[in-house]
């Protein structure tokens, strides 16, 4: 029975089209399309280890693409059970244990859509029921040359690399589950460009992240909001709320999530304000791949880190004080002359730890590496300058002559005894 033009999924108004689709037998058909953000997927995988996937004729590109067995949840339906139909009917499996992975982002355009991950182990063969003219065939293989097919790009389907990487993680040891659900660190990232974004969700997946993904600034400021990412790659240049607004409202919101600013921008002006609003570092496009990773990962891991113990010259072990300037530790505020300064998450730990280390000389290189814990970091260490300079705009009397942070022609930084 056909729906209206549009309808109601769970609390989601979703766009119902006509179409006319072309089969792999040349046959033209007509097919009513149902855009709703609900799926499953499921990575099964048997005795042998080898993974089944389907092959399915995609009309759209004209194309046979290899995927995990996957499928549409009906209004209202519990995803394990979806998935349980969806495998059956696609492939005839039954799976004796089914353990829920977690979800992806995963489906660009006007609905971005949710994909629930599942792992099914433990496989009995019974009589598969797909659908007519787009299913093919069913196929078997090793989970190694299924990963080397992943890592070579030559799997295309975006829900199918995002539950063979998880899956391959929770096989591995790597991520454990807790609660039914895979626990590992989801990046959120923000970016119109959907070239960029692809690459982006491929690369981040394969080091084991769970990405979303938004198109524009006021879907990528509701998932931040909603969804609580531990990191957020943030375009500037967006449709609706560009990146500064996203930052901004973001920070006002009280959220601390690590921001990092991707950006085609040179301007110093735009990268000091998008650090000034919130962002804890920026990387400018065309950039290294494997720079941006090391990135996320400092950054994950500079929030989650534990604080080392050092010695300092201070009334306690939790306050520093060196003339005019106090830093509580425990409250995690600075103030001078009594007066609390308005410092980023950024800006703190940098004069926390030129404090502790006070009168001693750190390069910009030995300052990524020991406050943004970019590990043998050998990129663009001017990051270092624009938090610097923001930071003396705050804590000196005078900028333009500084007498708590300062420079070492040649060498570096330095707070001052």
């Amino acid at each position: 029975m056909p729906v209206a033009e549009t309808t109601v999924y769970e609390g989601i108004i979703v766009r119902v089209r006509q179409d006319k689709a072309k089969l792999i037998d040349g046959q033209i058909v007509s097919r009513e399309v149902v855009e709703h953000p609900g799926g499953v997927a499921i990575f099964a995988i048997d005795e042998n280890e080898e993974v089944i996937l389907v092959k399915q004729f995609r009309y759209p590109m004209g194309e046979a693409l290899l995927e995990l067995p996957a499928g549409k949840l009906e209004h209202g339906e519990d995803p394990e059970l979806c998935a349980l139909r969806e495998l059956e009917e696609e492939t005839g499996i039954r799976p004796g244990d089914l353990r829920y992975m977690g979800y992806s982002y995963s489906s660009p355009g006007i609905f971005t859509e949710k994909i629930h991950l599942f792992f099914a182990q433990d496989l009995q063969q019974g009589e598969a029921h797909p659908d007519d003219g787009e299913f093919l065939d069913v196929i078997r293989i090793p989970l190694t040359k299924l990963l080397e097919m992943v890592r070579k790009n030559q799997i295309f389907d975006a829900k199918t690399i995002a539950g063979v990487m998880k899956a391959t993680l929770l096989l591995r040891g790597d991520t454990f589950i807790q609660g039914g659900a895979t626990v590992s660190k989801k990046v959120l990232i923000v970016e119109d460009e959907k070239s960029i974004v692809d690459i982006l969700r491929f690369n981040l997946i394969h080091e084991g992240y769970e990405t979303m993904e938004a198109y524009d600034g006021a879907t990528g400021l509701s998932l931040a909001l909603e969804q609580d990412p531990d990191l957020i790659l943030l375009d500037l240049m967006l449709p609706e709320l560009d990146g500064f607004q996203v930052c901004r409202t973001l920070r006002e919101h009280g959220r601390s999530t690590p921001v990092l600013i991707i950006t085609a921008r040179e301007e110093e002006k735009d990268k000091v304000l998008g650090l000034e609003l919130g962002a804890d570092d920026y990387i400018t496009k065309p950039f290294s791949i494997r720079e941006l990773l090391a990135r996320v990962k400092a950054n994950i891991r500079r929030v989650n880190m534990l604080q080392p113990q050092m010695e300092v010259h201070s009334e306690s072990k939790n306050r520093i004080i060196i003339g005019r300037i106090l830093i509580d530790c425990d409250c995690v505020r600075v103030s001078k002359d009594g007066k609390d300064l308005e410092l980023t998450q950024r800006e703190y730990e940098l004069v926390k730890f030129l404090a502790v280390h006070a009168g001693k000389v750190f390069s910009r290189q030995e300052l990524m590496e020991s406050v943004w814990n970019y590990e043998g970091f050998l990129g663009d260490v001017r990051g270092v300058d624009v938090t610097v300079r923001r930071l003396r705009e705050k804590l000196e009397d005078d900028p333009a002559q500084p007498t708590f942070i300062l420079t070492r022609r040649g060498l570096g930084y330095y707070f001052s005894v």
